[in-house]
């Protein structure tokens, strides 16, 4: 029997993580396995959006060149996507950069 598209989608991201450094590694699986966590019983309205986000995700990390180095690239936001963004969610990827920053131990910069 088929996994369901969310937990394939899961556990794919999880499989590229393994690219990752350690300090990456361990707050993009906490991260990841928070916001399915939290997603769970959401309103279906938003589940489809939801998994396609994910999935572009995983698709940048598996075309991503800097994954072979255990740096995946980012992307800029365009401006409609930040400003669907809620305050909570903006605060999140700021504590998310300073945790990479704080975590790095060798000065350099994720």
């Amino acid at each position: 029997m088929p996994l369901p598209p969310s937990l394939d989608l899961y556990r794919s991201i999880r499989r590229l993580h393994r690219n990752l450094q350690p300090a990456l590694r361990a707050l993009g699986n906490q991260y990841l396995r928070d916001e399915f966590a939290r997603h769970r019983s959401a309103d279906p309205q938003y589940v489809a959006g939801f998994v396609h986000e994910w999935t572009l995700y995983r698709d940048s990390l598996r075309n991503s060149s800097g994954i072979e180095v255990g740096v995946p690239e980012g992307r800029t936001l365009k401006t409609e996507e930040l400003d669907a963004l809620s305050d909570a969610q903006i605060e999140g990827g700021v504590g998310g950069r300073r945790a990479l920053v704080s975590n790095a131990g060798d000065g350099r910069r994720y």
